[in-house]
């Protein structure tokens, strides 16, 4: 078994996955998925994932700031308990998609699929939603409200992901 780290917002995560995939691929085998606190809310979507074991949030790790992805990118992982240890966490800017920066910092360079498993059970929805996810505080906070508000006079659907 391996080892994932990535204690970005969920986003970040979402993005973390296409490498952890092909990482999981390329050793045989299933990963345990490390994340901060503040996203243990994707736990049912991480593990629905076929090639994570279990997602887990390391109590010693403590968040210090979220300008360039959520810092420290190095997390707590127990040592001698996996064959290998990858910390998918920012240690840069992003000066490619976010997908392919995060395969770029661990020295994979090919094309990654943005594919997640899913249940194949439809919800029922009685009309078209959207997905929002403003978490926290962010510069974009103004949009999503004006765009909440905008959607819902349409009568489409809204769904807050995350913290609001």
């Amino acid at each position: 078994m391996i080892a994932i780290t990535m204690p970005g917002n969920t986003g970040d995560m979402l993005y973390a996955l296409p490498t952890a995939r092909v990482l999981c691929a390329a050793h045989n085998t299933k990963c345990d998925f490390y994340t901060a606190k503040s996203s243990q809310h994707t736990r049912q979507l991480i593990e629905y994932q076929s090639y994570v074991n279990k997602l887990i949030i390391p109590e010693s790790y403590v968040i210090e700031r979220r300008d360039m992805g959520t810092q420290p990118w190095l997390m707590p992982v127990p040592e001698n308990t996996y064959t290998a240890v990858y910390h998918l966490g920012y240690r840069g800017v992003p000066d490619r998609p976010l997908h392919q920066y995060i395969a770029h910092q661990i020295g994979l360079e090919l094309p990654l699929a943005i594919t997640y498993d899913y249940p194949n059970e439809t919800p029922y929805v009685i009309k078209p939603y959207v997905c929002l996810a403003p978490r926290g505080e962010t510069t974009y906070k103004q949009l999503f409200h004006d765009l909440s508000i905008e959607l819902t006079s349409l009568n489409i659907g809204l769904v807050h992901i995350g913290e609001g």
